[in-house]
């Protein structure tokens, strides 16, 4: 959508949801995470709130309007959220962590709240997608910018940045998450600037930017996501793909080259990690025998797990004898985390949901004609498909 077209809601209730939902962005993402314990527990409060708020408002927008809302009908997704919130709730009810799985719980139910308040903004305020763009770009320019400058700090070794902050992560709890942020603002730059006709310079700078921030988080993980999406996207576009670069002159070509040289150099870090993991990261190794622990974990509470947010505390209890004394807090696998802390069930509903997401992005996406700038909806469903 081009900026012309961004029109913010007239109604006051529009005008209060699209404050709300754009501030939250920002304010969420941009909150260091390693701080003292107040600030991040106003970065989690935020989420909640807000998200009970947004939802509020467009409750209260469809019961003033004395509609019944189309977008909270029972479609496929919307039960399989209905019966995985009440899933885990009986996790919570069965959990010996009962304060800890609560408190998850609340942080899941902030979750479950802002989808049905989403499906409720882009048919109630269809204007707000753009300013979206627009907000979730810049945030993503201004996380770049700190973990570049935390991360060269500390090569450079000014005090400041080696005694305060940590490098390749910048706002966010690890270099993944921070990955993971920055990768998806990457495609998103990269989707809109490949459907316009002419290729913005400042749009360019822009990309080259996060694109070597990404690279900057020496994320290995993030790496082949990202390979994988790119041979996707190529293999989909492929027709595409080759009448454009047909064209192209001896200049872009060289830009073209350059920009490929600047790709290489900026994800040479996560290359060299992945080279000398051993010695970079000798802990990495140790995820096999995590996976082995949480499959432990799942077999002694098949049915509703430990309950959620309990992973840290449990683990201690499965883990082998040669890591007594290691603290780990997560599963690092987000599928044996949910079966480890919620059941096998509860994994079959996440599952489900992930292959009802994909199904629906992919079918609009296979429909949409590359660079040929086709409507908002197609080009949101397509682009939501490859950042899922």
């Amino acid at each position: 959508m081009r900026p012309t077209e961004a029109k913010f809601p007239a109604d006051t209730i529009g005008r209060l949801v699209g404050v709300l939902f754009l501030a939250l962005i920002p304010l969420v993402t941009l909150i260091p995470y390693n701080t003292p314990e107040t600030r991040w527990l106003t970065q989690d409060l935020l989420l909640r709130w807000t998200s009970a708020a947004v939802f509020l408002l467009c409750l209260g927008q469809t019961l003033f309007n004395r509609r019944y809302p189309s977008s909270l009908s029972l479609e496929f997704p919307n039960l399989l959220f209905l019966f995985l919130t009440g899933w885990v709730l009986l996790s919570v009810i069965n959990s010996k962590e009962t304060f800890d799985s609560f408190y998850a719980y609340r942080s899941f139910l902030a979750l479950v709240l802002w989808w049905f308040s989403l499906q409720w903004v882009w048919k109630q305020w269809p204007g707000l997608f753009p300013w979206f763009e627009k907000v979730f770009y810049a945030t993503a320019l201004v996380a770049a910018g700190w973990l570049i400058l935390t991360t060269a700090g500390h090569f450079i070794g000014i005090p400041y940045f080696v005694n305060v902050t940590i490098p390749h992560e910048g706002f966010f709890p690890n270099q993944n998450i921070a990955a993971g942020f920055l990768g998806m603002a990457l495609l998103w730059g990269v989707h809109q600037e490949l459907n316009r006709e002419k290729v913005s310079w400042t749009g360019l700078c822009f990309l080259l930017f996060l694109l070597l921030a990404w690279g900057s988080t020496e994320s290995r993980g993030s790496l082949a996501s990202m390979v994988l999406v790119v041979v996707l996207y190529l293999i989909l576009h492929m027709k595409e793909v080759e009448k454009r670069i047909s064209q192209w002159t001896t200049g872009q070509w060289l830009i073209f080259g350059g920009c490929v040289l600047f790709l290489v150099a900026s994800v040479s870090m996560m290359v060299n990690r992945i080279l000398n993991a051993e010695s970079v990261d000798p802990r990495a190794y140790f995820r096999i025998d995590v996976w082995i622990s949480s499959f432990k974990m799942i077999g002694a509470q098949p049915l509703f797990g430990f309950g959620p947010g309990t992973y840290a505390s449990i683990y201690p209890y499965y883990r082998p004898a040669a890591f007594w004394n290691t603290y780990n807090p997560f599963a690092h696998n987000e599928f044996l985390q949910v079966a480890a802390e919620c059941g096998l069930p509860a994994l079959f509903l996440v599952l489900l949901l992930l292959w009802a997401f994909i199904r629906e992005f992919s079918l609009a996406a296979w429909k949409t004609p590359g660079f040929r700038n086709p409507n908002i909806s197609s080009q949101s469903a397509e682009l939501a498909f490859y950042l899922s």
